[in-house]
């Protein structure tokens, strides 16, 4: 059996052993990836680039659809699941149709808080996905949370900090090799 490939893993905060996996959909395992069931074939695409848990309340996990790579389908925005990982809704959202999800924060303070590097830029929610904001224009690799409430975004843009939560962002001056 194979499930296609895996662009994404995610550990449950709470439960090292409990994993979702995405990529050809989302997969979930209680015992530590001995054993997967996969948990979104009802869902409107397989293409996953992104999963995460909510450090705050793992009962909380996010699937961004669509992958980022160049040949890989585009998505229709988030999924989400309140119990984690088991079933999915999906969230459809205009802003993120047609955009691959490449990487996926959840605020550790606040389950509805997500920022979401994609294909079309970095994004963020403040309801939980069910709608969004751009932050920054060009496609966005990655974002990572740092000490003291700093966030950090990788793009074509270039790397970018924010110290207020994500609400604005400035460029991050990089020696030359």
């Amino acid at each position: 059996r194979v499930a296609g490939r895996v662009v994404t893993v995610a550990v449950d905060p709470d439960d090292h052993r409990h994993l979702l996996a995405g990529g050809g959909g989302v997969w979930e395992s209680a015992d530590g990836g001995r054993t997967w069931a996969p948990r979104t074939d009802d869902q409107p695409t397989a293409a996953v680039g992104a999963v995460a848990f909510a450090p705050s309340d793992p009962r909380v996990a996010y699937a961004g659809t669509g992958q980022g790579e160049a040949l890989a389908a585009l998505g229709v925005g988030l999924l989400r699941s309140e119990d984690g990982g088991a079933t999915w809704r999906a969230l459809v959202t205009r802003e993120l149709l047609g955009a691959g999800f490449h990487d996926l924060l959840v605020d550790p303070g606040d389950p509805g808080r997500l920022l979401g590097a994609t294909t079309a830029g970095l994004w963020a929610s403040a309801d939980g996905g069910r709608s969004w904001e751009r932050r920054l224009a060009g496609r966005s690799w990655a974002v990572s949370a740092g000490a003291g409430g700093e966030l950090l975004a990788g793009g074509e843009l270039g790397l970018h900090r924010s110290e207020d939560g994500g609400a604005t962002w400035r460029p991050v001056p990089l020696a030359a090799a």
